[in-house]
């Protein structure tokens, strides 16, 4: 059994560094070689050159400190950083909000009463994972990989059981060593593992943290904390 305990949100930020390039000048001189007093002013675009993280329409435009400062208030805004920090339990209610939608769609979408016609057809879906991916994103050369694993709990009464937390998967358990894996998490209002242990007193009973803590771009919010009753 699958229940949140807690709706706070494990919301971390994302910072930027980077090195701030101030405007240089250098004194100008004539054709004897002396020094004059208008000044030659090195541009923003002078100084971040062919740089991957200024894009050429910005270039002697804006300095690369506000570019990127502007950038990161950008993608906070994109992710509802500032949403968050206001109110942390707004991302589960949205997801509330969502699922009611939706079940009201479908209700409306499809009105039938019972005995009186047949629901719309579920579509049929056919395993694929999880496999590693054959071209995996590895540098240099490409190697089969799998998705990024965040947490990993053994059963310490059965070193049989063991159960995984995905990046962006849930929690996966194994009874058989690895053999099968079964999803236990699929219906969670986040599938954004960060941490996993079980009960120390009750092998049955495991806690999920939501919310992977790497600061990387892909890395999303969790919803608090799950406990998943009967776990093995």
């Amino acid at each position: 059994m699958l229940r949140p305990r807690f709706v706070s949100l494990f919301a971390f930020a994302f910072s930027l560094s980077f090195v701030a390039a101030f405007p240089q000048s250098t004194p100008d001189r004539d054709s004897a070689g002396k020094i004059g007093s208008a000044p030659v002013v090195t541009t923003p675009q002078d100084n971040d050159g062919d740089s991957a993280d200024i894009p050429p329409f910005a270039r002697g435009k804006i300095s690369p400190e506000q570019y990127l400062t502007l950038r990161d208030q950008h993608v906070q805004t994109l992710r509802g950083l500032s949403d968050l920090s206001r109110n942390p339990a707004i991302r589960s209610s949205a997801i509330r909000s969502m699922q009611l939608q939706e079940q009201f769609y479908r209700n409306f979408q499809f009105p039938f009463a019972a005995g009186t016609a047949a629901a719309p057809a579920v579509p049929t879906w056919t395993e694929l994972g999880p496999d590693p991916i054959p071209n995996g994103q590895t540098g240099v050369v490409e190697v089969p990989v799998s998705g990024r694993v965040t947490a990993i709990a053994i059963d310490p009464t059965n070193e049989n059981i063991v159960y995984v937390g995905a990046a962006q998967g849930g929690v996966y358990r194994t009874t058989d060593g690895g053999t099968t894996w079964t999803p236990l998490m699929d219906s969670a209002q986040s599938l954004s593992i960060g941490a996993i242990t079980i009960d120390p007193l009750n092998h049955d009973t495991v806690f999920v943290g939501t919310g992977e803590g790497n600061f990387a771009a892909d890395s999303f919010f969790g919803v608090g904390v799950y406990v998943i009753t009967g776990a093995s």
